[in-house]
């Protein structure tokens, strides 16, 4: 069996090419004057580590070849048990109920109101506060939830398979218009809304699935890239192509839904969250394929930013960062699973991560040509750049208003998670377990 190793070398260009001149495969580490000593340690480590190279090009490879399908809805509580009877999914890292965002604050003691635990928006707080109802984390039970949005035991979800495992996976089906929980809003119109799409546009959205058949969601997102030139309108053609796929069966099967459909589906939140479980499903389906240093998670409230690695599934790294503000001067906050939406080389900088991926897309193209993916931490720390990522940022203090921002990921979160992985393969065993938010 003959086996290929990588050679990395910190020295002169002229060490490479004597070496490449030998036929030996080399990685010439030429890292920039102002990362630490210790970093350009663990940075020779990673590299010189063909088990990390193999892991990258497995995650790299399915997230090339990936299939998730929308296969139907249903109430969360009839695919997810968090082991208590009242409970409230919450997407991104966890945090303690007072370092929520305070939107997220709000769309949870809302979901509380709609599962009919509470009365009002106040007393549904008091209920979280008080331990009556458990908030719990979404990706721990293979759900997405995306921005603010929160999810009780009968909100309406898609069911999105990946179709290599079979593995099945919810994110809640987001309606669109101004006034949404996922947006931070939880007024009467933001509240009728989430009934409308739980009592009528759900199951009927569900018959009309089980008519159609399978929908291959990333298929339809091509579609909808070739549509538009930035992500809100990306999103809403989504949400439209997927309207115009099911409006027969609608018609057929469950017309006295097609008026709820015309009225929540247009916008990008219907888009999005067919996105955000797509994403979901294919970490499901990823499993664990070794100490890959591809980002798979990202998370910010108003003053930190999160990620996680392909790695450590489960860990959270958190570091401080630049506060974002919308165009009136408040603090912007990307809390919930969009993150994910970087699998699929969306909701990046685009072309100012070709550098630092190691794949690029074959769905999604723009002008200067196919969309990076796969952010590999060891090329960012390396190159000594913060990755940008251009999502919708939610109003932290629950006002409603939607910005898209760019976020920079901070050196210092990639660094620890780099050095957590190396930590972990000193420690055999310990890379699959979960271990919190460091």
């Amino acid at each position: 069996m003959s086996t290929s190793l990588t050679t990395t070398v910190i020295g002169p260009e002229s060490l490479v090419a004597a070496l490449a001149s030998q036929g030996v495969d080399v990685h010439h580490y030429a890292p920039p004057t102002t990362i630490p000593e210790r970093l350009l340690g663990e940075l020779a480590v990673a590299y010189a580590d063909d088990a990390v190279s193999s892991a990258n090009a497995a995650v790299a490879q399915h997230l090339l070849t990936t299939r998730p399908v929308l296969t139907g809805t249903a109430p969360a509580g009839l695919v997810v048990d968090p082991g208590t009877p009242r409970w409230v999914l919450l997407g991104g890292e966890p945090h303690a109920w007072d370092v929520q965002p305070e939107a997220v604050r709000h769309a949870a003691a809302a979901t509380c109101v709609l599962e009919g635990w509470a009365d009002d928006v106040a007393e549904g707080v008091q209920r979280i506060t008080d331990g009556d109802v458990v908030l719990a984390d979404a990706a721990a039970l293979q759900a997405a939830s995306p921005g603010t949005m929160a999810i009780g035991p009968s909100t309406p979800c898609w069911l999105v398979r990946d179709d290599a495992t079979g593995r099945e996976v919810v994110a809640p089906i987001l309606h669109g218009g101004d006034s949404a929980l996922w947006k931070g809003t939880t007024d009467r119109d933001a509240m009728r809304a989430e009934r409308i799409l739980a009592e009528t546009l759900a199951p009927a959205l569900n018959v009309a699935l089980r008519s159609t058949g399978p929908v291959d969601i990333l298929t339809m997102a091509e579609q909808a890239w070739a549509m538009g030139d930035d992500g809100a309108v990306r999103g809403r053609a989504l949400s439209l192509l997927t309207l115009s796929r099911l409006l027969g069966a609608l018609s057929a099967r469950a017309p006295e839904a097609v008026t709820a459909a015309a009225e929540l589906i247009p916008g990008d939140g219907f888009g999005l969250s067919m996105l955000c479980g797509a994403a979901r499903a294919t970490l499901a389906g990823l499993g664990h394929h070794g100490p890959s240093t591809i980002i798979t998670g990202f998370s910010a409230t108003e003053g930190s930013v999160s990620i996680q690695i392909a790695g450590l599934p489960g860990r959270w790294f958190r570091a401080r960062a630049h506060q974002s503000l919308d165009e009136r001067g408040r603090p912007l906050a990307a809390p919930g699973d969009l993150g994910l939406l970087m699998l699929f080389g969306l909701g990046t900088t685009g072309d100012r991560l070709r550098a630092v991926t190691v794949a690029e897309s074959r769905r999604f193209e723009d002008p200067a040509g196919p969309r990076p993916l796969g952010i590999d931490i060891r090329a960012t720390l390396e190159a000594d750049v913060a990755p940008g990522l251009v999502l919708p940022g939610v109003s932290a203090d629950g006002g409603g208003a939607v910005a898209i921002h760019e976020r920079p990921l901070p050196t210092d979160v990639q660094a620890a998670a780099l050095a957590g992985l190396l930590e972990s393969l000193e420690t055999p065993g310990s890379v699959e377990e979960p271990a919190g938010s460091e």
